[in-house]
């Protein structure tokens, strides 16, 4: 590093160019609808649930998105295929079969930290599909 600092800056900039590379068009438009779409449902879920207690809309917005993501299917009776193959999308869990993700099942407890987390590893699709199903576009 010592060595560039003794180029002229224009060899400098010259080379920083190289050190850039363009993000793909998928995971830009997958970053905009995320930061498009995650205010719609927080506003949806404050004005539907935060009368009740405290944080109340954050534990629904967790409840429905765990449901969404299990078919609407209480974790108790197991879970469901498309469970793991949306949890698998987390960058540690990938290419892990069900049978591997089980031990990490229960780390997605409730945080508002877990909802954004669910949120951003659903893809485009499942986000409109979610505000379709519970109605808030």
């Amino acid at each position: 590093m010592d060595i560039i600092k003794k180029l002229p800056e224009e060899i400098r900039q010259y080379i920083l160019t190289f050190t850039y590379e363009p993000q793909p068009f998928v995971l830009l438009n997958d970053i905009r609808d995320y930061t498009r779409t995650r205010p719609i449902i927080q506003d949806w879920y404050i004005h539907q649930f935060a009368f009740e207690y405290p944080n109340a809309e954050n534990d629904w917005l967790y409840n429905d998105l765990i449901g969404f993501c299990n078919e609407d299917r209480a974790l108790i009776f197991g879970y469901r295929e498309r469970y793991f193959e949306i949890f698998s999308r987390i960058f540690l869990l990938k290419n892990k079969t069900p049978e591997q993700l089980l031990p990490y099942c229960s780390i997605f407890r409730y945080s508002a930290k877990t909802n954004n987390v669910i949120w951003g590893i659903f893809t485009i699709e499942e986000r409109t599909n979610f505000m379709k199903y519970y109605e808030i576009l």
